[in-house]
């Protein structure tokens, strides 16, 4: 896909601009995270100043659809209630608001297709800006219909690609739409994204170490097969480090484990061994009675009897280890964190590790990712010192896994 920049003129075209607005909210629907809808406003602004008539889509969670693929209301009952929810029209009102405190003018329209937008659409003028409906509440939007995905592309001149959060999901406005559109182009975001993860995927002579957290191996196991043909060194944390340090023979207690995916483990290290890169795993451990702040904590070493406790974060050691490889790196990718760090007993891991990259950052490229290592990062404060953070968890990892 093209680039913005390689328009040449966007004049008076309307451009729908799928974009990622899928941002947490709380139970009134205030947006707790606006880091989604910052990163938006680069796009918009270009495509305003040269003079476009500016149509957003996007999604927001997984609602139950109400319409068909041509606008027909398909549940009534369940149209009103998800309509006429406040969390819903909570929502939308601040994603507004937020664009207006950027000095950009948003119009909702409620519906993403039919003869309502296509009017609203022939009304614009230059620069004017509307906000389509939740596309998920149309039932071929995760289908990728092909009616649903022409009706999309109805009184459009150019799409622009710019949610990469979901850019890996081919649905009717992040891919099917671009089939009945003559000009396709990938916004700013999109372009920002790919630059720095491009470092990884094709840097040939720089020091890379990638930090792999998270509870479960099988959600990153494809990534972490991708990342030791790429990487010099892999730091592995979170509950996913319990699996490869059963399969080295070590004690974990009743931590999570992936059995059934021990072999496999045992065979990633070996690959990795043959190529000369380093499977880094925890050396001292954080474990506890129970998953709360008030828990029963003991620090081990590995090796050491983890009896009935669970391994809930890394320890000291392991900290000042993880320091040393990094030190060394030139470019450092992270997703997912070394602990429980929703819990402050068990956080200590993960605060000390964002706080070093931050540091870091200064003179390495540091590039983050992944809803929780971003919400760490946001927890202590430290998104502006990250040379980039993903707007995409999953998106980033298919990637980096080369599957785009």
């Amino acid at each position: 896909m093209n680039k913005l920049s390689s328009l040449t003129t966007i004049e008076n075209k309307t451009i729908l601009v799928r974009v990622d607005l899928n941002v947490p909210v709380d139970d009134d629907g205030n947006i707790t995270d606006n880091t989604r809808l910052i990163e938006t406003l680069p796009t918009i602004k270009c495509l305003q100043e040269k003079g476009g008539k500016i149509v957003l889509i996007s999604h927001f969670g997984r609602p139950k659809p109400i319409y068909d693929n041509n606008g027909n209301i398909i549940d009534e009952e369940l149209y009103q209630k998800q309509i006429n929810n406040p969390k819903h029209i909570n929502m939308f009102q601040n994603i507004i608001i937020a664009y207006l405190d950027n000095n950009i003018i948003v119009k909702k329209i409620k519906k993403c297709i039919g003869d309502e937008v296509i009017d609203e659409i022939n009304n614009m003028k230059q620069k004017d800006i509307i906000l389509l409906e939740n596309v998920r509440y149309y039932v071929g939007e995760t289908e990728n219909n092909p009616l649903f995905s022409e009706n999309l592309s109805k009184g459009i001149d150019i799409f622009v690609m710019d949610a990469f959060g979901t850019s890996h999901r081919k649905h009717s406005s992040t891919y099917g739409v671009k089939d009945y559109v003559n000009i396709n182009v990938m916004g700013l975001l999109m372009e920002k994204e790919i630059k720095y993860l491009d470092l990884i995927m094709e840097s040939s002579e720089k020091k890379i170490t990638a930090i792999i957290g998270g509870s479960k191996v099988s959600s990153k196991f494809d990534v972490l097969t991708s990342m030791i043909k790429r990487c010099n060194k892999i730091i592995i944390g979170g509950g996913m480090a319990n699996t490869f340090l059963k399969a080295r023979g070590y004690d974990v207690g009743k931590s999570l484990v992936e059995d059934d995916l021990l072999d496999k483990v045992k065979l990633l290290e070996e690959e990795a061994k043959s190529i000369g890169v380093e499977l880094l795993l925890p050396i001292d451990l954080v474990t506890a009675n129970e998953f709360s702040q008030n828990a029963l904590v003991r620090i081990i070493n590995i090796g050491e009897k983890c009896s009935d406790m669970m391994i809930l974060d890394v320890g000291l050691k392991s900290i000042n280890q993880f320091k040393e490889h990094l030190q060394s790196s030139d470019i450092i990718v992270w997703n997912g964190p070394l602990g429980v760090f929703e819990i402050d007993i068990f956080s200590h891991g993960t605060k000390e590790i964002a706080l070093l990259l931050s540091q870091l950052a200064e003179t390495k490229t540091v590039i983050a990712g992944g809803g929780d290592s971003i919400a760490a990062i946001n927890k202590y404060e430290l998104a502006d010192k990250f040379t980039h953070i993903s707007t995409g968890g999953g998106a980033m990892l298919e990637y980096l896994e080369g599957r785009f």
